[in-house]
């Protein structure tokens, strides 16, 4: 290769890895509030008050989408929409998590309950 091919060369495989990098899944965050909601059976939620029900849904793009990193963001993203509803538990109605397209949904009956019930 010439001093030209090989800069060109260069420089295209350092934007491949910079487009390969950048365009990684990442695991949606869970807020502040998010992380004292707890999944709770809908024996447990006898005991609750039913506030709504709760849904998140969104699509990862991007390579590296594990079954695990959109697994968490559909729980993180469930939990966020409970607590932004007011609630601190809920039921896992349904789930829906394709890690190839990245299709991330998920349902669940969001309840406010005593921390005596949920700290069992």
């Amino acid at each position: 290769m010439t001093g030209g091919t090989m800069k060109t060369w260069q420089v295209f495989a350092g934007c491949a890895l910079i487009g390969v990098l950048g365009g990684c899944a990442t695991v949606q965050p869970m807020t502040a509030e998010g992380m004292k909601v707890q999944q709770i059976d809908a024996r447990t939620a006898k005991a609750c008050k039913f506030l709504q029900v709760a849904q998140f849904a969104t699509t990862l793009y991007g390579m590296g989408k594990d079954p695990g990193i959109v697994q968490t963001t559909g729980e993180n993203g469930l939990r966020n929409a409970v607590a932004a509803a007011g609630g601190n538990a809920y039921v896992l109605l349904e789930h829906n998590a394709d890690w190839f397209w990245g299709h991330v949904s998920y349902t669940g009956d969001a309840y406010r309950c005593p921390q005596t019930v949920i700290n069992r």
